[in-house]
């Protein structure tokens, strides 16, 4: 599992459009790729992709 978030992080800093197409948003994907078309935006889609991929865990409760 290591080994498929670091992908995924890596390709959330090349093309964060993908990563959220991969995880079902395509409306966000959309978005995305046109942010990307810009310096400026790709930035925050970057941060966008980044924050779904790292954001996706639910932290582990000890139950007693």
């Amino acid at each position: 599992m290591k080994i498929k978030r670091i992908f995924m992080s890596i390709l959330a800093m090349l093309f964060p459009w993908a990563v959220l197409l991969i995880y079902d948003n395509p409306g966000g994907a959309i978005i995305s790729l046109i942010m990307q078309a810009t310096i400026i935006g790709w930035i925050p889609a970057t941060m966008w992709a980044w924050r779904v991929v790292h954001g996706t865990e639910k932290p582990k409760v000890d139950r007693v």
